[in-house]
């Protein structure tokens, strides 16, 4: 239901799965591939940057790992939002999500490459970003997540998704245990992303890895994508203290930083508490939209939903947290529509 990328202004109109007859294909198709725009705070967005443009740049380069303050409010943000105490930890504020992965593995491994077990599967650009600094193997994965029990000999680094697993499964804490205690015996080390949000505060809070394994054996990697916008193009590490040095050396050697302008915009809506607000905001809308999506896919009983709690599916996946409630319902009846021609079973109305 996405558009099709090679369509031209005033194509003709084609048939639409569920309709009598031909409808224009512009007025027809919604968008489910882009992350939501709604409810984004642009006035505290534009006051953020405008604060930010109205301070002289330092004279000298900013520390290579960023802006203390700016550090400073990340650690204060995944304090109060996962409830992560950095201890043995240090913040390292990178340019984008792929330098973050960049700059640990090669921090701990030099340029020989890592071995990385991912588990599978995983995100497309998870995988491609890990297969730019290693050997990359698959690690099995079940309802509950990854099997920390199967991770392949020989690897160097487990990369995991406890929150949001591509199969919509959120990992037990007895798993993120076991990730734990393969890292302290093996001297290997858990990468896990730092999603920006889960957005359901219905669920049960679990400890990440980077809590309950040993400081140096576990790191974070995260952006604010999901809660502000891909374009921002600033990113953040978690890394062991004993490996901070390391990477802020590889940063010197020619890893570009966000702007001191970005640094300190990022930092005012942080401190504001602009983005925890956002958060809040974004899982009372989702969840009005989670339901109605449960609502109408569970009308179909050979079919089973997965990752509507976390925002993660496999299979025909779709995002609807940017679609408003009207374009949400005709999304849903295109979809409900086809399951219906290909004859898919329907439970009876009440």
């Amino acid at each position: 239901m996405a558009r099709r990328s090679g369509q031209k202004d005033g194509a003709a109109p084609r048939a639409v799965a569920g309709r009598s007859g031909p409808v224009d294909a512009r007025e027809a198709v919604v968008d489910l591939r882009w992350p939501s725009t709604q409810a984004f705070p642009l006035a505290a967005w534009r006051a953020a940057w405008r604060r930010a443009s109205h301070q002289a740049p330092p004279v000298d380069e900013p520390p290579a790992a960023g802006l203390p303050e700016l550090r400073a409010a990340i650690a204060a943000y995944l304090r109060e939002s996962r409830g992560l105490v950095l201890d043995g930890h240090e913040v390292v504020v990178t340019a984008g999500y792929a330098d973050a992965l960049a700059l640990i593995l090669r921090a701990r491994h030099g340029a020989g490459g890592a071995l990385i077990a991912l588990e599978d599967p995983a995100p497309p650009g998870l995988r491609r970003a890990l297969a730019r600094l290693g050997t990359v193997l698959p690690l099995r994965t079940d309802g509950s997540g990854a099997r920390p029990d199967l991770v392949p000999a020989g690897c160097d680094v487990v990369a995991v998704l406890p929150e949001r697993g591509a199969l919509g499964a959120r990992m037990p804490t007895e798993r993120r245990l076991a990730l734990a205690a393969w890292a302290r015996e093996s001297g290997g080390l858990v990468l896990e992303p730092a999603f920006d949000g889960l957005f359901n505060p219905w669920l049960s809070p679990r400890p990440s890895v980077l809590a309950l394994g040993e400081a140096g054996s576990t790191a974070m990697v995260g952006s604010f994508c999901d809660l502000l916008t891909p374009t921002l193009r600033l990113a953040f590490a978690v890394v062991p203290q004993r490996l901070a040095g390391a990477i802020e050396e590889g940063m010197s050697a020619g890893h570009g930083q966000p702007s001191f302008t970005c640094q300190l915009a990022v930092r005012d809506l942080l401190a504001s508490g602009c983005v925890a607000g956002r958060a809040e905001r974004l899982s009372v809308l989702y969840g009005a939209k989670r339901a109605f999506v449960r609502q109408a896919l569970g009308a179909y009983p050979d079919t089973r939903l997965l990752g509507a709690d976390t925002g993660a599916a496999a299979g025909i996946a779709f995002g609807y947290g940017h679609l408003d409630p009207v374009t949400l319902r005709r999304a849903l009846h295109a979809l409900t529509g086809t399951l219906d021609d290909h004859r898919l079973p329907r439970r009876s109305a009440a």
